[in-house]
């Protein structure tokens, strides 16, 4: 099968509303399970972890891609909105997000000096 079948395309994207799907109930039983409590909702509870950076640059990808409209900026899945929008608000995020996306890099694709420091930092 080829990449660039319609039907292949189709079906990947079907894939991904099932998992968001999945991730959009696993969000709502952790706001649940929290109820009450004064924190941020994660996908593993009130602490921030590996998984929420994985999902955190997943759906900033699809963003980028401008699919975040379809997915989860029509309303279609709130609780996926709310943690996305969490995670645009880290600090660490912004940094890496603006690097990630160009905003740093230079003509050939790499980052000029005077940001190479931010660069060493981050990671």
């Amino acid at each position: 099968m080829e990449h660039d079948d319609v039907s292949y395309l189709k079906k990947i994207l079907g894939e991904l509303a099932m998992v968001l799907d999945q991730i959009e109930a696993e969000l709502e039983k952790r706001k649940l399970e929290n109820e009450g409590q004064k924190c941020e909702l994660w996908l593993c509870g009130c602490a921030f972890t590996l998984a929420d950076v994985l999902l955190g640059a997943t759906l900033h990808r699809l963003k980028f891609l401008g699919l975040s409209k379809k997915y989860w900026e029509d309303g279609s899945r709130p609780n996926l909105q709310s943690f996305f929008e969490r995670v645009q608000r880290r600090f660490a995020f912004r940094k890496v997000s603006r690097w990630n996306c160009g905003d740093w890099l230079g003509s050939e694709g790499t980052l000029p000096q005077d940001k190479a420091d931010i660069k060493t930092q981050l990671l």
